[in-house]
């Protein structure tokens, strides 16, 4: 056999061996995102990936960390995975973990391990085979939870650096990530079957401005309504209030939607994707029934640059529906969306919708306004540039018909003239 013949043979042999490592990159993935947030003082800068695919194998999950801007002294760091997706409980535990016994990476799905920390700056990766966790819908999925990074193995008090892990947008991996290979990939990751879903769970997220829009700030709230009070004029679905601060005034509401992705990888919200919904299902106002499930409508702004909403829904499902909502995004546009199947208005803000404990409300300055009206700020509402007095907000569910008023002295005098007009 001559030397062509040889370099041929190898040539070859590559092609075969190429083509069998071609064949191990899967189409679909379970792929977790998560944009680290610096806590006090700290300025770190970073982001966590989860998947189930690690550059060779489909059989393990694995774990990319990368982080900059800690401490010049620090040499480890304690990575976990936190009960809750709420960054403001400063009582999060981590995840399957009780207290009650040891602290232990063996028992505890939540324990990640220590990474080292080089010259400030992490590079850290694992690789995991316990089935503590997954990505996948179930009580073990780690979607719509707090990865942290901490100074101590467990104590809340010790996190420097967290995020919500939002269900990832493959098109977004680093290109230094060994992720990179399944861009093109399918992500199914999902949770479900939130533990304790009896009458109401709920989910919170915090919004954070893109780089054009600095000032914008808000909380969503999200409360998962099954049995709701008779009389009661929040019917049964997913009920969502939201407070905007911060947004340019000068439009008189503002689109919000539930996009496909919980994906925080870039600073101008690209990252979250389209919004959320199926095939079969188009873009619409929330009053149309063949709308995509992430169509909630328009925020209406009432006066100066602070918005609120409030809507409850039936038309996206509940926690323990697949899909569902938990582990996207929410985004906040800077125009309202309207009947037409296209949309525009830069993406202004957004958040990643994470679990929070029980029914309980984080302090936010919402001012929730208990009268119906679809959120479609269509006529466009006269703008009250009066900034005293309670927020007013756009409130409803499905089949609200009652307009949300600015005053409560407006509110009585229109409810004086129905009864009038009823009477005589």
């Amino acid at each position: 056999m001559n030397i062509t013949h040889i370099l041929s043979l190898i040539f070859l042999i590559n092609l075969i061996i190429l083509g069998i490592v071609q064949g191990q990159v899967p189409d679909k993935i379970e792929y977790a995102s998560c944009q680290l947030q610096s806590i006090g003082t700290n300025k770190i800068n970073g982001y966590v990936l989860f998947s189930d695919y690690s550059g060779t194998s489909t059989k393990l999950y694995n774990v990319y960390l990368v982080a900059s801007g800690l401490d010049a002294q620090a040499t480890s760091v304690f990575a976990t995975v936190r009960q809750y997706g709420d960054l403001q409980n400063t009582a999060n535990p981590v995840f399957g973990f009780d207290g009650k016994n040891p602290y232990d990476c063996a028992t505890a799905p939540g324990c990640i391990g220590s990474a080292d920390v080089k010259a400030s700056e992490i590079d850290w990766t694992a690789d995991f085979t316990n089935g503590l966790f997954n990505l996948s819908p179930g009580l073990k999925s780690i979607i719509g939870r707090t990865f942290a990074i901490s100074t101590s193995e467990s104590d809340p008090k010790d996190i420097i650096a967290q995020c919500v892990l939002g269900i990832g947008n493959p098109k977004f991996i680093p290109a230094d990530s060994p992720l990179i290979a399944v861009k093109d990939a399918t992500n199914q990751a999902a949770i479900s079957d939130i533990e304790g879903n009896a009458i109401e769970n709920g989910a919170v997220c915090y919004l954070q401005p893109t780089k054009d829009f600095p000032t914008v700030n808000g909380s969503i709230l999200i409360t998962e309504v099954k049995s709701a009070k008779e009389g009661s004029k929040r019917g049964n679905g997913i009920n969502i209030i939201a407070w905007v601060n911060g947004a340019p005034n000068t439009k008189p509401a503002l689109g919000i939607s539930i996009n496909q992705f919980g994906d925080a990888m870039t600073d101008d919200g690209s990252s979250c994707g389209d919004i959320w919904g199926l095939a079969n299902q188009t873009h619409g106002l929330a009053s149309n029934n063949t709308r995509l499930y992430g169509d909630i409508g328009n925020i209406c702004m009432y006066y100066n640059d602070v918005a609120t909403y409030n809507w409850t829904t039936p038309y996206i499902g509940y926690f323990d529906t697949i899909p569902n909502l938990l582990g996207r995004s929410i985004v906040v546009r800077s125009q309202l969306y309207t009947a037409n199947p296209t949309y525009s208005g830069s993406i202004m803000a957004t958040c990643i919708i994470g679990l929070r404990e029980g029914t309980a409300i984080p302090s936010t300055n919402l001012q929730v306004n208990i009268y119906n009206a679809p959120p479609t700020c269509l006529p466009t509402p006269d703008t009250n540039t009066t900034s005293s007095g309670d927020n007013n907000s756009t409130s409803s569910h499905d089949s609200g018909s009652f307009s949300s008023i600015t005053t409560p002295i407006i509110k009585i005098t229109v409810i004086l003239s129905v009864l009038s007009i009823i009477l005589f």
